[in-house]
């Protein structure tokens, strides 16, 4: 698996400091010379920067310098800071080393030790938020500690507060910034005072900080896994009383080491005092406000040394890194990585030893869900293997494929694929490095008290397919992929909204209460008494059953007595809105060849249709405007590619409702809104008519009138040019009121993040996700008119990219312009597959239209493929016959998607030739 190894530190840029690096200061200060960038609670454009001794100053990012990155840890990935919009890499193995300081009064702090490892710290507050314990057979995660603190008062007294956080107030409001996930509040040698909470009044100094109890949300079992419902069961209670009882495993990334962390040596001897003292005496509770404090004899009890903490003055990490060409480097300087940001890895992000499986099984393209299946059979159809090496560049990946052997797997080639062309074999199942993992033991298997050979972490993924597992008993072992489960990864509030009430103040009381009352405990549930029922959607059926076209099947287009209707109460969800994109923006605003797309038609059209009231506020006509004579022109010439198929109606109302229909079970909906509903349908019926574009078809039905259904050509300079796609509306009782509801025929793919492979269409103009002005259901103006032209014009758009709104941000950054090409090409693709899927189960009412667009457009599509694979010409920069523009120069098509493609070639020619499409000989070299 090694490829060519670089050693020793690399060169580091000069990178934009950034949250959680160390930097050091261009101009000195009085709070040392390093710091912990940290969160700026001033929401100002200066960096927080906390200091040695705690103190938190803001500066400019210009007069920061970034020397550490200590919150590298094993499975982070990075890239390089001197190519940040090049390959990933995922950090395989991290060291960091401390420097610490004891701080004096007002002086300058006093070196302790240099280069020291974190094992042999603690912090003065033993557990990290999200720290890995283990209770007995139980792994969990802390989700919250309480903290005890023993206050010393001036004559030697001292009293332990409990649960302190509320309770005690820094004298002079000090104290620092608190990363509360890491660092307690207090510490000891602070100078404390009561808070208004309590009753009574007092000032001391912090004498010894401990942890009171911890809240824990258990995540596995090693008699029981890691299945979420049957651990939640039966595990012990969230809230442990006794710190104690629990063992320390491992901690997670948001716990590393930084800058003005506080913390003492774990073995006493090796702290430079070398001294240390007898605990003090303590009185159990607080006094109450007015009562004088206990003397001891006629003398007060002397002060006892308190112990301070040390605090890191600077850190120093070198990682290991694994990238996605399958180099290595090794013990490089963390400030020559960046982290990076993970919603910029796209499904096609590999890296070696990623287990995946192909798309493509006996000549034919396969689901995730056939797959699975298959791989648990005898003789599998589904090729599988681990990923070499990713060329990010050209979208290629070199894969050696595997065969199953009794004790694991063996090669048995090795080949150059398509990312395209590969997905992961089960993103739930798959291991990293870093990842906490739990041995899968048989049922009968008895698990000592203190045996922790059963939890453990990822240290290596190897050449074989095996997994390197560090246990937490301090033992190493290679173990097969099916022999362990991975704790999947959750964020604090995620935990804590799963724990529900246990986060509660009154549901802790009442977790005391049951303790005393000796409330029984359920007994353990066993995964052989239940039966967890595997959920599928429509669209993961239909994958089950097969997708892909054969020449057969297309000759028997003609059958589509198929009934996907499903009894469904909705099916929009709030997710991402289209951004509207132009398609001229895809290079640098290059504008394309002249062409009015039928959005624009569809567009002008919208504008045209105007609200008047006719004196009951309810009255809706269309107003016809004029539209200038060139752009008719441009219109009229645009045409050439969708001539509005004259013999099929762009708007009709027949007879019937399709048997298909996605909506049509919905029957208690049906014209439930009366006279005024069914004035309101007639009216948008008209407005349909009269205004649709020349490229969206649609189907009205006389015994359904809540029902509708549309087709729409995708536009020219898009990924989606020349594609086919359907949608399925129901118009609610009380619309217009409310929006329709709207479903994608997907056919399991997912087309783009606006349409997923359920079907759910995620628009802000249905109210799923906010927006403004046109782009709300309004309902005094909206119409079925602006539905389908926004879902034309805002969803298939040139950058697909860009219509998750999250990724909006990215536009003009080497993320951005990185992931537009994979999405688009991506795109390109599931378009074709679409096409395949159209023509095999045309919605009912609309076989005349599949047939006649595609033996119109098929050769054009086929012109469109033969650009992509002979000219390399980039994904929707050609012009409605396929030829270049002057947006195709400069760029190119990866090497990764002309893959595809040409594996796509023989079943397109094929398809299209079978329905007697226009043109396609010459296309019968693909054949060969």
């Amino acid at each position: 698996m090694d490829g060519p190894v670089r050693q020793g530190n690399c060169e580091a840029a000069a990178a934009v400091p950034a949250l959680n690096d160390v930097v050091t200061f261009k101009k000195k200060g009085g709070h040392g010379e390093r710091g912990l960038v940290v969160r700026n609670q001033r929401q100002d454009d200066k960096l927080a920067v906390m200091c040695v001794d705690g103190a938190v100053v803001y500066e400019d990012a210009g007069d920061l310098t970034v020397v550490d990155r200590s919150n590298l840890f094993r499975g982070k990935i990075v890239v390089s800071a001197l190519d940040p919009g090049g390959q990933f890499g995922v950090v395989t193995k991290a060291a960091t080393s401390l420097d610490l300081v004891r701080l004096g009064g007002g002086g300058e702090p006093t070196v302790v030790a240099r280069g020291v490892s974190p094992a042999e710290l603690r912090r003065v507050r033993e557990f990290c938020i999200g720290d890995y314990v283990v209770s007995g057979p139980w792994l969990g995660r802390v989700v919250e500690v309480s903290i005890d603190v023993d206050v010393q008062f001036g004559d030697g007294v001292v009293c332990r507060v409990a649960n302190a956080d509320d309770k005690l107030e820094i004298i002079g409001g000090g104290g620092g910034y608190e990363r509360h996930v890491t660092n307690a509040l207090f510490y000891p040698g602070q100078r404390v005072k009561s808070s208004p909470r309590l009753d009574g009044s007092f000032e001391g100094t912090v004498a010894n900080v401990e942890m009171g109890a911890v809240l824990v949300h258990w995540v596995a079992s090693a008699a029981l896994g890691t299945n979420r419902d049957i651990v939640k069961a039966s595990a012990p209670p969230a809230y442990q009383q006794n710190p104690h009882n629990l063992t320390l495993f491992v901690s997670t990334d948001v716990c590393f080491w930084g800058v003005g962390d506080r913390c003492f040596f774990r073995n006493p001897c090796d702290d430079d005092t070398g001294e240390s003292s007898p605990p003090p005496p303590r009185k159990k509770a607080l006094f109450k406000l007015g009562r004088r404090r206990e003397e001891t004899g006629d003398k007060l009890r002397p002060p006892v040394q308190v112990e301070k903490p040390m605090s890191v003055a600077d850190t120093r990490t070198t990682a290991d890194v694994l990238w996605q060409d399958g180099t290595r480097w090794r013990g490089v300087s963390s400030a020559s990585l960046a982290a990076a940001d993970f919603d910029t890895l796209n499904d096609y992000d590999f890296f070696p030893t990623d287990r995946v499986m192909s798309k493509v099984a006996d000549g034919a393209e396969t689901s995730a869900t056939t797959a699975e299946k298959d791989l648990t059979a005898d003789a599998p159809l589904v090729r599988y293997g681990l990923v070499r090496s990713v060329d990010v560049r050209d979208q290629t990946v070199r894969v050696s494929w595997l065969e199953k052997m009794e004790h694991g797997c063996e090669v048995y080639s090795d080949e150059t694929v398509s990312a395209y062309d590969l997905t992961l074999l089960d993103s739930n199942d798959q291991v990293f490095y870093g990842n906490v993992v739990v041995r899968l033991q048989p049922l009968e298997t008895a698990i000592a008290a203190k045996d922790l050979s059963w939890v453990g972490y990822v240290i290596d993924l190897c050449d074989d397919g095996c997994v390197q597992v560090k246990w937490s008993d301090g033992t190493t072992s290679k173990v097969l992929p099916h022999e362990i489960s991975a704790i999947q990864a959750q964020t604090i509030s995620e935990m804590e909204e799963e724990m529900g009430d246990w986060m509660a103040n009154d549901a802790i009381k009442e977790a005391r209460e049951v303790k005393k009352e000796g409330h029984a405990i359920s007994s353990p549930v066993l995964p052989h008494e239940i039966s967890v029922v595997e959920e599928q959607t429509i669209s993961e059926i239909e994958e089950g059953m097969g997708d892909w076209v054969t020449i057969d099947a297309v000759k028997d287009v003609q059958d589509t007595d198929e009934n996907h209707a499903t009894a469904t109460a909705g099916n929009v969800t709030a997710d991402s809105r289209g951004n509207g994109h132009d398609a001229a923006d895809v290079s640098g605003g290059k504008a394309r060849t002249p062409v009015v797309s039928s959005v624009a038609q569809g567009l002008m059209r919208l504008e045209s249709v105007a609200q008047q009231s006719n004196g009951d506020g309810s009255e809706t006509i269309v107003i016809e405007e004029e539209v200038d004579n060139s752009v008719c022109a441009e219109k009229s010439s645009a045409n050439a590619r969708g001539d509005a198929l004259l013999h099929f109606p762009q708007f009709d109302v027949v007879e019937q409702s399709p048997p298909d229909h996605y909506f049509l079970k919905e029957t208690e909906q049906g014209i439930g809104g009366g006279k005024n509903w069914i004035k309101t349908v007639q009216k948008e019926w008209k407005i349909l008519e009269n205004n649709l574009p020349d490229t969206i078809y649609v189907r009205a039905f006389e015994d359904r009138m809540d029902l509708l259904r549309v087709a729409m050509v995708g536009a020219v300079g898009t990924p989606y040019q020349d594609g086919l796609f359907f949608f399925d509306l129901q118009l609610p009782p009380t619309y217009p009121a409310v929006p329709p509801q709207v479903h994608y025929r997907s056919f399991g793919l997912k087309l783009n993040p606006n349409l997923d492979e359920s079907g759910t269409v995620c628009l802000s103009l249905f109210d799923t996700f906010d927006g403004e002005g046109v782009e709300l259901w309004s309902p005094e103006m909206s119409t079925i008119l602006q539905v389908v032209v926004s879902i034309q014009g805002l969803v298939l758009t040139a950058q697909p990219f860009y219509n998750e709104s999250a990724n909006e941000k990215y536009l003009g950054t080497p993320d951005g312009a990185r992931n537009e090409v994979v999405y688009a090409e991506d795109t390109c693709l599931v378009t074709l597959r679409t096409m395949l899927n159209v023509l095999r189960r045309p919605p009912a009412g609309f076989e005349e239209l599949v047939r006649s667009h595609f033996r119109r457009r098929g050769r054009f599509v086929l012109r469109t493929c033969e650009a992509y694979l002979g000219k390399a010409c980039p994904v929707g920069t050609l012009d409605e016959e396929a030829n270049a523009t002057e947006v195709s120069s400069g760029r190119t098509c990866s090497a990764g998607f002309r893959l595809s493609l040409n594996r796509f070639m023989p079943r397109l020619v094929e398809v299209f030739t079978g329905i007697g499409a226009d043109g396609c000989d010459e296309f019968d070299k693909f054949l060969v």
